[in-house]
């Protein structure tokens, strides 16, 4: 990959997410790190850097809408990582898998939408592997405490206990609501998802 102006960008910076995104990324960000906080309103984006204060003074602003694909394809080619936290991925979120798999950049979101993720790998898969673009979707709650759980039990098992794991179960208790992308995203499930043919 060429050198590029930044090493993440988080896309959708200004939503619920993706405004706790930008704090960590502040605070935990190893020294060096070129990052750009992105979303389609300027000044957003701009409250969202000032309420993190000096913490975020090294990330850049860009702006692009993801139905404005040729904004979209100029944030994405100047980073080697994008971080989408702007949903329902559906509706806004193939643009920004579509310009990363053009421009060789890595990409992982938040999604917990399978019928948006399948529709990825049938149009995207291919060609990302072919490249070695990263396409890499359910970052988020819905797959994290699952996944890594279960890796870590499973690890911890082999290592400090000398055995194979056959099986886990989980169970998750949680309190609070859902934030707006969440919802909107469960009455869209599906978003604008083209319909394949049989063929």
């Amino acid at each position: 990959m060429t050198e590029r102006s930044y090493h993440v960008l988080i896309y959708g910076a200004t939503g619920f997410v993706g405004r706790q995104t930008v704090a960590y990324l502040a605070t935990h960000a190893p020294e060096g790190l070129r990052w750009a906080i992105a979303g389609r309103n300027r000044a957003k984006l701009e409250a969202v850097k000032a309420q993190v204060g000096e913490r975020a003074e090294s990330a850049a602003i860009q702006v692009a809408d993801s139905h404005d694909q040729a904004a979209v394809d100029a944030i994405v080619a100047q980073t080697q990582v994008v971080l989408n936290t702007a949903g329902p991925f559906a509706l806004y979120g193939t643009p920004i898998v579509d310009a990363c798999v053009r421009s060789y950049t890595h990409y992982v979101d938040i999604t917990g939408e399978t019928p948006w993720v399948k529709d990825l790998i049938h149009r995207y898969h291919a060609q990302a592997a072919a490249d070695g673009t990263r396409i890499i979707p359910f970052c988020g709650f819905d797959s994290i405490p699952s996944d890594l759980g279960t890796y870590l039990v499973v690890r911890h098992m082999q290592r400090e206990l000398g055995t194979d794991c056959t099986q886990v179960k989980a169970y998750f208790q949680a309190y609070g609501g859902f934030n707006g992308g969440t919802l909107a995203s469960g009455f869209n499930p599906c978003g604008s998802i083209p319909r394949r043919s049989a063929a």
